[in-house]
């Protein structure tokens, strides 16, 4: 597992997350609405904003394939060390290392460069590769 036991992630999206039951190692819970607009605000240019526990597992994987729809849109937030409150730890500077996935172009863009992922195996490339951070929003896109 690469998220430390007290740590967030955040996912935002484009359309309202339904995690079939065929990925219990995955779960998100809605922002509550008096948290949603701090949260987002610089972070996040999607509506729908979520917790989400098991983004760095293989299930995650899994849904990016089989549920993820063209025109969808996911951004995710890792944050180390929450506690009490998430507030008291979102990044205070810049988000200066985004990282740029595209399923269906099989891309992952850093500010290091363009990666092609492999048309076959790109899922375990992906999973294999640094997605959540705390330096920057991912992005995953599928068009």
């Amino acid at each position: 597992m690469r998220c430390l036991t007290s740590a967030l992630t955040l996912i935002a999206s484009s359309r309202s997350l339904y995690i079939p039951d065929d990925l219990p190692q995955l779960y998100v819970h809605e922002v509550e609405p008096l948290e949603y607009v701090s949260l987002k605000r610089g972070r996040f240019t999607m509506h729908y904003l979520y917790t989400i526990e098991g983004a760095d597992q293989w299930e995650f994987m899994i849904y990016l394939q089989r549920y993820m729809e063209e025109g969808d849109v996911l951004e995710l937030l890792y944050i180390e060390n929450q506690n009490d409150s998430m507030h008291d730890h979102l990044p205070s500077t810049p988000l200066l290392e985004p990282i740029e996935i595209n399923i269906r172009q099989r891309t992952y863009q850093t500010i290091h460069g363009t990666f092609q992922l492999s048309a076959n195996d790109w899922m375990q490339e992906l999973y294999h590769r640094s997605y959540l951070t705390a330096f920057g929003v991912t992005t995953i896109v599928k068009y």
